[in-house]
């Protein structure tokens, strides 16, 4: 039956029972639609928080009326990161009794979850992909009877309620020069939460939206930024936003002022720790650092080194062995000159060297070693691990590609070249699967090789083998030719004993982003690769979605299963899967 006439052009049969839930102080710019009713219903409910829609398998994959582009986008057409797939929706949803063709997996008892951007209000001056807050897109997965729910939450960031509360955009782009009522307003917002900001004091241009990645460890979801400290969401249907993590009340008030806390951090699979690094651009003393802390297994922080570093670069991720963590310190470079000129705030230098940090688990400052390497840079780690026939040694798996403008960030230059050679942000953003081994003692690469011809990245692994020797890795194949910001549209498995590539293409009009690999349980386990690789396809000239279940043994097979998403699922950046029983999630 159909609630407040929503949608009355749709056949009675496939008609999904809507509801609204007001929730006072959310605001969404005006949306587009042919569909009168559903103005009428937004005039009435003109301070809804959230659509939820409950949708009868009767709906099949058809799709719902309700999930909407905000009508400013259309005044952005010539940027990429507003356009097709990349624009954002308007609502919260949930959606229950959607459809499932195939069988889910028994142990898929669980929720599947993606982070990125979704900006609510039209930008100030133009937006990067970067800018949009923070949303997490879910899928309850019930292997037992073998059903599936969809939903979408915010992440209610500090800045999001700032922005709900004026009902419009504050900030500027990441890309932009704080304006002076910017800063003033960061440092209000600082000085009102000064016991925990949100983000570090170098942060001034933006806040933290929250909308990189996703972390479960020791019972929090994390949602992470990377300039800023992580958000802790519910795990319920709500997916509510606890606020800033403090790991127990661990951290202090000088921990949240001076750092961030990575996108990727990695949980050792033996102790339960998390490993995480935290990197300082703007470092009062002019030193650029890095912090590297650990969260025991029970939640707390029980161990943190910072070690200085030769240039403020950007570390996107951080690789573990079961002794070791290691940094990845690349030639894309922060310059505070630039960020406050309106230029871009990033370099990076074709022919500068890249550098790897060695640092035992618990180590002090004194015991980093840093290893030269070829030029070049990798945002993504597939596993590390200690050399088992030597202990001096360290087998290191990234993603590596020979320039980056981290997505227009960064101007990209060759500083061998002549003067007048200049700099560019036009660069091929791809990235091939890269091995090296390095000798710890001797502060040397011993072999550096690209393993894989194939465009990827988005890797995954089984996470019971973080930081082991691995035979096998996924990730997303790049497609080609390549857009501005890249598109995936293949899943690739590695077998890193012999460099065997499988590609499995997901079809025209088909596209996919970060994926994760969810292992059987151990004691029904046939081996490293045995469980599924989970992937949210997106459905380009349809909008809708598919979430994949990939046989990971097999992924040219047929899917064990697809979870059907009836309304468009934008492109968005990191996943994380969150096994149950829940408590207050039937």
């Amino acid at each position: 039956m159909l609630s407040t006439g929503l949608v009355s052009n749709v056949p009675r049969a496939h008609r999904p029972s809507v509801s609204f839930r007001v929730r006072q102080g959310f605001q969404t710019s005006r949306v587009l639609s042919s569909d009168k009713a559903f103005f009428r219903a937004r005039d009435v409910c003109c301070n809804i928080a959230r659509l939820q829609v409950r949708c009868a398998k009767t709906a099949g994959i058809e799709q719902v009326a309700g999930q909407e582009t905000p009508s400013w986008v259309e005044r952005f057409s010539h940027n990429p990161a507003l356009s097709g797939n990349f624009a954002p929706v308007c609502h919260e949803l949930t959606l229950d009794g959607i459809s499932v063709t195939g069988t889910l997996p028994a142990h898929l008892n669980g929720l599947y979850l993606r982070n990125g951007p979704n900006p609510v209000f039209e930008p100030i001056t133009d937006y990067h992909w970067f800018d949009g807050c923070g949303m997490v897109h879910y899928v309850r997965l019930r292997g037992k009877d073998n059903s599936a729910a969809y939903g979408c939450r915010f992440v209610r960031t500090r800045g999001f309620e700032e922005e709900q509360a004026a009902g419009k955009r504050l900030y500027v782009s990441i890309r932009d020069p704080p304006l002076p009522i910017e800063i003033l307003r960061g440092l209000v917002s600082k000085a009102k939460n000064w016991a925990r900001p949100d983000a570090p004091y170098w942060v001034i241009q933006q806040p933290n939206f929250a909308n990189n990645g996703l972390t479960y460890h020791a019972g929090r979801l994390l949602a992470t930024y990377e300039a800023g400290s992580a958000y802790q969401l519910d795990v319920s249907p709500e997916l509510a936003t606890l606020g800033v993590c403090t790991f127990g009340d661990s951290l202090g008030t000088g921990d949240f002022w001076a750092e961030n806390f990575t996108a990727h951090p990695k949980i050792c699979p033996i102790t339960g720790e998390m490993i995480y690094i935290g990197y300082n651009l703007v470092p009062l003393d002019g030193t650029p650092c890095v912090t590297v802390g650990i969260v025991d297994a029970a939640g707390r922080v029980c161990h943190r080194t910072t070690v200085a570093t030769s240039r403020a670069s950007m570390q996107h991720d951080v690789a573990i062995t079961t002794t070791r963590t290691i940094l990845l310190d690349g030639p894309l470079v922060f310059s505070l000159e630039k960020s406050m000129a309106a230029e871009n705030p990033f370099d990076f230098d074709r022919d500068a060297r890249s550098r790897f940090g060695v640092l035992p688990r618990r180590g002090s400052t004194e015991e980093i070693v840093w290893i030269e390497a070829d030029p070049g840079f990798s945002f993504h780690v597939l596993n590390a691990w200690d050399d088992p026939e030597n202990p001096d040694q360290v087998v290191l798996f990234t993603y590596r590609m020979l320039e980056t403008s981290a997505l227009g960030m960064a101007d990209v230059f060759s500083s061998l070249e002549a003067p007048d050679s200049g700099s560019t942000t036009d660069c091929e953003e791809k990235a091939r699967l890269h091995r090296v081994v390095l000798n710890v003692p001797e502060a040397r690469v011993l072999e550096s090789e690209t393993v894989c011809d194939i465009y990827s990245d988005f890797p995954c692994m089984n996470p019971n083998y973080v930081g082991r020797h691995t035979r096998y890795g996924w990730s997303a194949g790049i497609s080609m030719p390549l857009t501005s910001i890249p598109t995936f549209d293949a899943i690739l498995k590695h077998d890193l004993s012999n460099g065997q590539t499988v590609r499995r293409p997901l079809g025209a009009g088909r596209a996919c982003g970060d994926i994760l690999f969810v292992p059987t349980p151990t004691d029904a386990s046939e081996g490293e690769d045995d469980g599924h690789v989970l992937v949210m396809t997106h459905i380009i000239n349809e909008d809708r979605a598919e979430l994949l279940i990939l046989d990971a043994q097999d992924i040219m097979a047929e899917p064990a299963a697809v979870v059907h998403i009836p309304v468009r699922v934008p492109f968005g950046f990191h996943c994380e899967y969150v096994p149950g029983p829940f408590a207050d999630w039937a």
